[in-house]
Parts: C-alpha cells; structure tokens; sequence
C-alpha cells in the first residue's frame, strides 16, 4: 500500500513539473469556470466608453472602409468634446484610397474635365486631414507586431526598468504592421493590439509589453492609460528588482508601472484579464457620435477607443465568458481593469506550495 501510494505521489509530482499539454488546457477550464462562476461587474462609472462602428453606422454613414476625413471627423468631435485619450483599434498602414487625388485615376481624360481636375489635384489628401485631427488631439494608434518582419513603429513614450532586462522576457517580434508615418508623425501614442493565442483560441490574458526589433513597446490599452494621466515613461519591475526576490534566477517580469497605476503580470509581462460580460453601457454609437447626438457629458474626461462590433468585419474573440465578443472589447476591459485595480494574480510561489501540497 505504501509503496503504492508513494508511486501515486511521485507520479504527481512529475506530472505537475513536467506541466503536458493535458494539464496545461485542465488549468485553462478551471480559470475559465471560476470566471463564469465569478465574473467582474461593469461599473458604467468608470471613464472609459467604445466607440463603436456598428452595423447601424455602416448603413447610417457607408460601408467600411470609412473616408478618413470621417475618422478626421470622428477625432474631432471626441476631442472637442474633452476625452482624456482616443485610441483606435485598428491599423492604417496605406493611403486612402479615396483621397481626392486617387479618385482622379478613375475620372476619364477630356477638355471639360481639366479644369476641374487641376482644382482636384490641389486639394489635401484624405491622410493629411486626418493627419492634422489626429496632431490636434491626444491619440493612441495600434500596431500589430508580426513575426514576418517589417518596419518598426514609432515610439511615443520611454522605458525604464529594475533588476532583469524586461527584453528577456516579453514576447519578441522582428516588425511590425503599422500606420503611415505621416500619420504616426502626429500622434501621441502608439501600442501593440497583439495578443498570444491559446490551444483553443480563447483571450485570458493580454501583453502590457512587447519587443520589436531591440525596443519596448506598450500594449494599446497601457498607452491609453499613459496618455490619460500625461505620463511619459514606463516603468519595468523584473527578477532581481528591489522588493522582486528571485534567488538569483532571472524568472521574469513582475510589474509594470503606467503613471500611478503598478500593473501586476506573468513572467512574460502578460496580465490575467478578469471579464465582465457584454454591457451596452460600455458602447457609445459612432454614428451618434458624428451627428453630435451624444453630448459632453458622456465623453468629457473618458478614454474613447474607436472599434467595430459590426459582425461583416470579422473583429471577433472568444472569452471565457462569451463565444463571440468585438475585438475592441478585450483593450476595453484590460483599461477598466487596469483603472479598478481589479487582478487576477498568481503568486511566485504557487508552484513550489503546489508541489510540497503533493
């Protein structure tokens, strides 16, 4: 009998440091459940709304891609309106198509329309007006880092750390896709929409930072925070930081600081999120937006982020909660758990009381 169950344990105790596959996706439903059992409640208080292009928008204003003197347009009346930050959830990385200047490509070639094509041509590009609302404004753009390589995004903001080099540990990526330069020129933030899949697709946690290239960048709903508060710096907290005990072994991230907020995270600097379920309160109509049908007071102060819950743009996830929820959601919901200090930790020594449990 005792030898039995000293092979029972031993075989435990294998099987939790050698951590397969089968038990890692076991823990992923046992968080899952305990989400479902306990999720965290919308509070419609905090300051952060989604704009959201909806399918009442499309049909209200066209169909998607919008003209960017629309999105101009969009900037411009959340920032009039004093949001604290606007962010878009998406990635501009071509001109226009639709600039003034494109559209003659199309026109045909005659006497009568010279003249008017000459006026066309002086006209300023969709871009540079958009370009000049976003400068105008305080206005995160997301990247998306890619492992095919490509240009590096523009850093808006610095990086300082304590105790391991943060590049060690946090996802890793050659280049990025990103938006046009003259568009970046003009704003003041820039952050990662990445987030890591799961064997079965579903978002538990989100990056805070990311390396591309040899530099640090914030997650899109971090520099959303940094921007809010006018911060300018992040600060890193490693293995071998002031208060992080590590023995000696380099074993991660352990914090990331965004003004006066200290976000706790996994050793790759992803952080748990814990979900609410969908809440309309969260979502303001684009198409209101724009006719000015939403006033002051549910903008002046919040952080605006501009998404899409509209189905035909494909811009869905899957939660613990929810099979099917906007994509623009998941940075929504890692700001307001940022800005309710809300986490879902797991301490470094978890493991190890796991194994002496056993």
């Amino acid at each position: 009998y005792a030898l039995i169950v000293g092979a029972v344990i031993v075989a435990a105790l294998v099987l939790r440091i050698w951590d397969p596959s089968p038990v890692a996706r076991l823990r992923a439903v046992v968080f899952d459940t305990y989400q479902q059992i306990s999720p965290r409640q919308f509070d419609p208080g905090l300051p952060l709304r989604v704009v959201d292009i909806d399918e009442e928008s499309l049909k209200r204003v066209g169909q998607w891609p919008w003209p960017r003197t629309v999105l101009a347009e969009l900037v411009k009346k959340l920032s009039d309106n004093g949001a604290a930050a606007v962010g878009f959830d998406m990635v501009f990385p071509e001109p226009d198509r639709m600039s003034p200047a494109n559209a003659l490509r199309f026109w045909p070639r005659s006497d009568a329309l010279a003249g008017l094509r000459d006026e066309v041509e002086k006209l300023p590009s969709n871009d540079q007006v958009f370009a000049e609302a976003i400068g105008q404004g305080a206005v995160v753009l997301g990247f998306i880092a890619t492992p095919q390589g490509g240009s590096l995004p523009q850093a808006k903001a610095g990086f300082a750390h304590g105790g391991d080099d943060p590049r060690l540990f946090a996802p890793s990526y050659p280049g990025a896709a990103a938006s046009l330069p003259e568009l970046q020129d003009k704003a003041a933030g820039a952050g990662s929409l990445n987030w890591l899949p799961e064997h079965d697709q579903i978002i538990r946690r989100v990056p805070m930072v990311v390396q591309v290239g040899d530099k640090l960048y914030p997650s899109f709903a971090a520099d959303m925070l940094r921007l809010a508060q006018g911060a300018s710096t992040y600060m890193v907290k490693s293995s071998g930081a002031s208060s992080e005990k590590a023995f000696g072994e380099k074993t991660g991230i352990a914090k990331v600081r965004i003004g006066d907020y200290e976000v706790p995270t996994e050793a790759d600097g992803e952080m748990w999120i814990r979900f609410t379920k969908q809440a309309k309160e969260r979502y303001l109509p684009a198409w209101k937006v724009l006719n000015g049908d939403i006033g002051k007071e549910e903008i002046e102060g919040r952080l605006a982020i501009i998404g899409t819950s509209a189905a035909g743009l494909l811009d869905l996830r899957a939660t613990p909660l929810e099979a099917s929820v906007p994509g623009v959601e998941l940075h929504a919901q890692a700001v307001e758990q940022i800005l309710e200090g809300s986490y879902l930790q797991r301490p470094d020594f978890a493991t190890p009381a796991e194994l002496l449990h056993i």
